[in-house]
C-alpha cells in the first residue's frame, strides 16, 4: 500500500500539534508541583464587583521570594507570565516576561548595590537583541542617587533623589532629555518613625496631594489624591484577623486577595 506525500503544511500542522501537546503535558506537571506553593491570587473587580477585569496569581518559594506570576486581563486571550531568578544572597538576577522578554540585573562586587539592569527583546525574526540600559548611582550612604539611561538607550526622564538626616528619602525630581524638571515629588514623614505621611507631587500643568494614612502596626489603611482641593483618587485596605491585606476600595474598582500556604518568611 501506497501512502500519500505529506505535504510541508501537513507536516509543520503535526508539528505544531505535538509541541502543543508536550507543552500542555509539562504545563500540567509544573502547576501539580506548584500545588505546594505559596502563591496570592488577586482579583480586580468593577466597582459594583460583577465583572472582573483582571485576575492574577503570584507564586512564592519557601523563603517568601515571588518566583512566577500569571496575569489575566479583560479582552486578552492569554496571560502575561512573569518568572524570577535570584542567586544565593536572594538577590533577583534574572526576569523573564512571555518567555522571550528579558531583563538582566547587575550587582556590584564590592558593595552589593544594583548597579544596571539590561533588557533584552526578540526581533522579527526571532534573534535575541538588547532593548535598553537602565543605571543605578549611589551616594557615599549606600543610598540611591540617580536612575537614569546611557545616551543610546536614552528615555524620557532621569529621576534623582534627596535624603533628610535620617536617611529618608524627600525628594524625587524627574528631568526629561534636556535636563528639565518634568515634575517634583516632595515627601512629609510622621516625626515618630519612618512612614511616609504625605506626598506631594508637582508638574508643569498640575499641582497634586497624595495622603497616606496608617495604623498603630505601621500598615497603610487608607490613601486619596487631592488635586486643586478635591478628591482625584480614594483606596481604603481591608485586614483580616491575621493581619493579611484582604480589600482594597477604591473609587472605581475593588481589588480582593486570597492566600494560599505561607512560606516561612513573611510575602505582604
Amino acid at each position: 500500500m501506497i501512502s500519500a506525500p505529506v505535504s510541508h503544511s501537513e507536516r509543520v500542522s503535526a508539528l505544531r500539534l505535538l509541541f502543543i501537546s508536550g507543552l500542555v503535558l509539562l504545563t500540567s506537571f509544573c502547576l501539580g508541583q506548584r500545588l505546594d506553593s505559596a502563591c496570592i491570587v488577586t482579583t480586580v473587580y468593577a466597582t459594583d464587583t460583577t465583572r472582573v477585569d483582571t485576575t492574577s496569581i503570584t507564586y512564592y518559594d519557601q523563603d517568601g521570594l515571588e518566583r512566577e506570576q500569571f496575569s489575566w486581563f479583560k479582552g486578552e486571550k492569554s496571560p502575561v507570565h512573569d518568572s524570577y531568578i535570584y542567586d544565593r544572597k536572594r538577590r533577583i538576577r534574572v526576569q523573564v516576561q512571555n518567555f522571550h522578554d528579558l531583563s538582566r540585573y547587575n550587582f556590584r562586587y564590592k558593595h552589593g548595590h544594583l548597579f544596571s539592569v539590561t533588557d533584552y527583546g526578540v526581533d522579527e525574526k526571532g534573534r535575541m537583541e538588547k532593548t535598553g540600559v537602565t543605571i543605578w548611582e549611589y551616594d557615599s550612604e549606600g543610598r540611591i542617587s540617580r536612575i537614569s539611561n546611557p545616551p543610546r538607550w536614552r528615555s524620557d526622564y532621569t529621576r534623582t533623589y534627596t535624603y533628610d538626616s535620617l536617611g529618608r528619602r524627600m525628594e524625587q525630581i524627574n528631568l526629561d532629555e534636556y535636563g528639565k524638571v518634568v515634575y517634583r515629588d516632595r515627601t512629609v514623614y510622621d516625626i515618630r518613625d519612618v512612614h511616609p505621611l504625605l506626598a506631594e507631587l508637582d508638574t508643569s500643568s498640575l499641582s497634586a496631594i497624595k495622603v497616606v494614612n496608617r495604623d498603630e502596626q505601621g500598615r497603610e489603611v487608607e490613601r486619596y489624591e487631592l488635586i486643586k482641593g478635591k478628591i482625584n483618587s480614594h483606596e481604603r485596605n481591608v485586614y483580616d484577623e491575621d493581619g493579611l491585606l484582604r480589600t482594597t476600595l477604591s473609587l472605581r474598582s475593588t481589588t480582593r486577595y486570597a492566600y494560599g500556604r505561607l512560606p516561612r518568611r513573611s510575602i505582604q
